[in-house]
């Protein structure tokens, strides 16, 4: 399952500390969890960070940068990176004030999890520390990190359907390093169109990025630097340019669907700075001054993982891992990548930037085939029905939509409505007082006469809308008593039942409770299914002279009519064919 975490460090500094925002949710989704902390005050960090980059920017390597290189020793970085390391690890993985953030993050992840972790951070120093250190990520190896601005916005991009992935790639100053192996790993990209750029001047750069058709993705590979917050890539041995300077022709390239900016190249933070404040989705960049080979080795991992299908964090992490093999000759080359994400945006995957549009090809056909195959099929589908071979699987598909119903919709009890039970223990209870009063004749196989019109009785002092007596009654006046009989003539909201005759079980059926009124007498009488289960009733119903049970109206429909009436709804029942 994908997740995003987000880590907001939005104020304070490493002098007073950080507080700390997390959240937690579904990728692409408004976060489920947020709670906040708070990390510890950590002067030393900053410190240890300078040194260490200092002492590698110094080693003696071909790199892809703009400046003077003085011998370093590996002992020396390599104490430097240790102190950097362990104040780091100490910093995340031990401070209590922390603990609530590390504890949420362990339970609301699952190991199997693909993670985007952003970091959301004003303080722009806490962007180029190796936060690949913290045990997190060893605990879940499908995550990766990437730093996002603390603004951000989703400019309009236009989305244009073609089969290929469109990459302007810029080799701009070579000198001292060989881009040409770039120029090869790009050219062997699977469905892909590259548009070469070698150390083009100003107005050629900018005209290809007003392109008409857009761009997927934009490579620069050649020397560039930061000076404090601003980066500069030198386009050609003699010409160096800043991202405000390109301000109005990358905005277009973005609004014409630039996804992804690759700067494969030195020391790339301060540009993926500049980049954020034009929106930009994602940028990956170097943190620090990067070895020729360090840089080569890492575009050609990325863009194999990243072409076969990878998403682009993982992508980047498993190139990022890769590197570590070159870390004998190029100490710390798995610091240096670092992805820049717009919290705005989703990120790409290589199938979402070809944006296939698959050709479907639809056979010819004259209308005479089309008709008859319309035919067939309707006819075998009637016949089937008519047959009722289909009556199976409608049968189980209307009972699995009725089992998912409170699912769907949580219904409660109608308090308008009350159901009043007499069970076989209120039936007992009341047989053995009429046996203690020595009045046999009393004794029936339902509630006596005299205790149903206490019942209705009592009943009618709340004034209900409507009564329904589902119970079968005596239908001999001469045995009913006059309380009872009065009842059931003067409450003109009480509704029996009688049932029709039902051969070969019942060949007698109930006859209607007696001294009620036809029209407040409804059947009882239900079908069922062919597999035995009741899933409908019958509403109207036309009575055999002969019966005892003449009701037109089923029982349920004549209480709710009734009820409906009480409510001032009245409605006309038209049946002529029943």
């Amino acid at each position: 399952m994908a997740k995003l975490v987000v880590l907001k460090l939005t104020k304070g500094d490493f002098e007073q500390g950080f507080q700390v925002i997390l959240q937690i949710g579904e990728d692409g989704a408004t976060p489920t969890t947020e709670i906040t902390g708070y990390l510890p005050p950590a002067p030393s960090i900053p410190i240890y960070y300078d040194a260490w980059q200092l002492a590698h920017s110094r080693l003696n390597l071909p790199r892809r940068i703009k400046a003077k290189n003085e011998q370093v020793t590996n002992a020396s970085i390599g104490d430097r990176a240790q102190l950097l390391c362990n104040s780091l690890k100490a910093w995340l993985n031990d401070s209590n004030s922390f603990r609530a953030i590390r504890e949420k993050i362990y339970e609301k992840l699952h190991v199997n999890d693909s993670i985007r972790v952003l970091l959301q951070a004003q303080d722009t120093k806490l962007w180029q520390l190796p936060w690949q250190l913290w045990d997190f990520f060893e605990s879940y190896p499908l995550a990766e990190l990437a730093v996002t601005a603390i603004s951000y916005d989703q400019l309009p991009s236009k989305t244009t359907s073609r089969n290929k992935v469109r990459i302007l790639a810029i080799l701009g100053d070579s000198t001292g390093i060989d881009v040409e192996a770039d120029r090869k790993l790009l050219s062997s990209l699977p469905d892909a169109e590259i548009v070469f750029l070698v150390e083009p001047e100003r107005l050629q750069l900018d005209a290809c990025l007003w392109d008409e058709t857009g761009w997927d993705i934009l490579f620069f590979a050649g020397h560039s630097l930061t000076e404090g917050e601003l980066g500069r890539i030198y386009i050609n041995h003699h010409e160096n340019l800043t991202i405000e300077q390109l301000h109005n022709a990358l905005k277009t390239a973005i609004q014409k669907g630039l996804k992804l900016a690759i700067f494969n190249s030195c020391d790339g933070l301060g540009l993926a700075q500049q980049l954020a404040s034009l929106h930009i989705p994602q940028v990956i960049v170097m943190r620090s001054p990067v070895p020729d080979k360090v840089a080569q080795e890492f575009l050609k991992y990325f863009l194999q993982a990243f072409a076969s299908g990878q998403p682009l964090y993982l992508a980047v992490r498993e190139a990022r891992e890769r590197l570590q093999a070159l870390e004998s000759v190029y100490p710390y080359a798995s610091w240096l990548p670092i992805i820049y994400q717009n919290l705005a945006q989703v990120p790409p995957t290589w199938q979402s930037l070809k944006c296939l549009v698959p050709k479907v090809t639809v056979p010819k056909r004259g209308f005479a085939g089309v008709f008859l195959a319309s035919f067939a099929v309707t006819t075998m589908l009637m016949g089937f029905r008519s047959l009722g071979i289909l009556q199976v699987l409608e049968y189980k598909a209307f009972d699995q939509m009725l089992l998912l119903r409170p699912l769907v919709k949580k219904e409660s009890p109608d308090s308008q409505i009350v159901v009043i039970e007499i069970n076989n223990t209120d039936y007992q209870k009341e047989q053995k007082e009429i046996q203690k009063q020595k009045q046999k004749s009393l004794l029936s196989k339902s509630l006596s006469n005299n205790s149903l019109a206490k019942l209705l009785e009592i009943l009618e002092k709340s004034q209900p809308a409507a009564i329904g007596l589902d119970i079968y009654r005596d239908s001999r006046t001469s045995s009913i008593p006059q309380n009872l009989l009065n009842r059931y003539q003067g409450m003109q909201n009480l509704i029996g039942i009688c049932k029709r005759p039902d051969p070969p079980y019942d060949n007698l059926g109930f006859p209607p409770p007696a001294g009620m009124q036809p029209e407040r007498v409804g059947f009882s009488d239900v079908v069922a299914d062919a597999d035995g289960i009741l899933r409908r009733q019958i509403l109207f119903m036309t009575a055999n002279n002969q019966e005892s049970c003449q009701a037109e109206y089923s029982f349920s429909l004549l209480l709710a009519l009734n009820y409906l009436s009480q409510k001032n709804f009245n409605l006309s029942l038209h049946h002529p064919d029943i």
